[in-house]
């Protein structure tokens, strides 16, 4: 009997358009574009992908630590984290586990550390008509990091349907989660966290207090991660990520 072996090509491209001044975003020229292959899909984020292909029902609710709803553009968001500041391995496997709804950055964030060498991460709504599939095979998603948002050292990325806060009303009230700090004003080139300028900052969603945390990391569910080093975001910086994810 001729054996037949089935398989799926799962790609994953993350491109990040890097702007690091107004001009260059003016002019439309990235200083540099950085394209990072490959990822790995969470365990929760494979059995909510067959349970909207099924038309399963779904949990909504928390139960079981399961937040299930689909990535539409209001619910969609791309995190990034800095993992301790220490760099895993350039293109290191990231662990399914029963904690795989939260960036390694948000499994260790802790409020009363705010030191340039503690975890920050930062989670982004889409940008305008994105998340899109249906074409060719895969889905898109977009979203940009403005001036003074994510300003620390990126070691990871992932996708979640949501940035922490439970309903669609929240999420849209607050169109990124962010938690790095201390920040304060300076004059000067930021080279540390605590040197980056707020301004501009966009008001909606910030949270510049991390003792005054309004969401709960495991209010969404991660699709997929992945470390890799992507490196340091000023706050004159606007670094726009597209992710690309096919089957075949």
């Amino acid at each position: 009997m001729e054996k037949f072996v089935e398989g799926v090509d799962y790609r994953v491209n993350l491109r990040i358009d890097k702007y690091n001044s107004e001009e260059s975003l003016k002019n439309k020229t990235p200083d540099e574009i950085l394209n990072v292959p490959g990822n790995c899909l969470t365990n929760k984020g494979i059995n909510l992908i067959w349970k909207l292909v099924a038309n399963a029902p779904l949990v909504d609710n928390g139960t079981d630590g399961r937040w299930e709803w689909a990535f539409e553009h209001d619910k969609s968001f791309i995190g990034v984290g800095n993992a301790d500041d220490n760099p895993p391995t350039s293109g290191s496997a990231a662990v399914a586990s029963p904690t795989d709804e939260m960036l390694y950055a948000e499994q260790n964030y802790n409020p009363s550390d705010v030191t340039i060498t503690s975890f920050h991460y930062c989670y982004m709504k889409m940008n305008d008509t994105y998340p899109l599939a249906g074409d060719n095979q895969k889905i898109v998603f977009q979203s940009t990091f403005l001036p003074g948002v994510a300003c620390f050292n990126w070691y990871e990325w992932g996708i979640a349907n949501g940035n922490g806060n439970r309903n669609s009303d929240e999420m849209l009230a607050d169109p990124f989660i962010i938690r790095q700090g201390p920040l304060g004003p300076s004059s000067t080139p930021p080279n540390d966290i605590e040197d980056v300028s707020p301004d501009p900052v966009p008001s909606a969603g910030t949270s510049y207090d991390p003792v005054n945390t309004p969401a709960d990391p495991t209010h969404k569910t991660l699709l997929n991660r992945r470390n890799e080093s992507m490196g340091r975001k000023y706050a004159s910086a606007t670094w726009i990520i597209t992710v690309e994810i096919s089957l075949s």
